[in-house]
């Protein structure tokens, strides 16, 4: 019974690294419309305050961010649950989770930034958080986030992380308005 266990739960981890692999391998054709960053965070966080209550949301979006002229808002979700997904876990389910948008003017893009207060990221890490297959997760595959930093690619936009201080990590992702 106890091999079998193992055998059961061993072919759950081969079944999501299939997925995530074929995922990476043939993300969808993009479907670039006019959209609202803003609209589509918070139907995303409407989805995740109730079941996570041991998180404090802090959400500031900017009223007069433009809206983006070339996004694919599936696929921007897609990237927002992988980075909102992967902080949670790191801060264990409970902690705070900061979230803002805002408008660089200057050169006309909209900046997203996710942060939390979990454990952050070692600096050793960063340089190849969005490689394909590195992964310090017990149970990940390491396409998250390189599928993740693809799809931000495709919209002409860039993503960074660094600490989010005095405690964890943030993600800062920038799209042209």
């Amino acid at each position: 019974e106890e091999s079998l266990s193992i055998i059961l739960s061993e072919l759950d981890a081969i079944k999501k690294l299939a997925e995530e692999f074929a995922n990476f391998a043939r993300l969808p054709e993009m479907r670039f419309t006019t959209g609202d960053i803003n609209v589509l965070l918070e139907k995303l966080l409407a989805i995740y305050r109730p079941i996570y209550t041991q998180i404090e949301f802090r959400v500031n979006l900017d009223a007069e961010l433009p809206m983006i002229r070339r996004m694919d808002p599936d696929q921007l979700r897609r990237i927002f649950v992988n980075i909102i997904d992967n902080a949670l876990a790191a801060m264990d389910h409970k902690g705070i989770l900061d979230i803002r948008t805002s408008h660089l003017p200057d050169i006309q893009f909209v900046r997203i930034e996710i942060a939390d207060n979990g454990p952050g990221i070692p600096d050793e890490d960063k340089k190849r958080l969005f490689i394909p297959y590195f992964s310090r997760k017990e149970t990940g595959t390491g396409l998250g986030l390189a599928i993740a930093h693809s799809i931000i690619e495709e919209h002409n936009g860039q993503i960074t992380v660094m600490d989010n201080l005095p405690r964890g990590a943030r993600f800062v992702i920038e799209f042209p308005a």
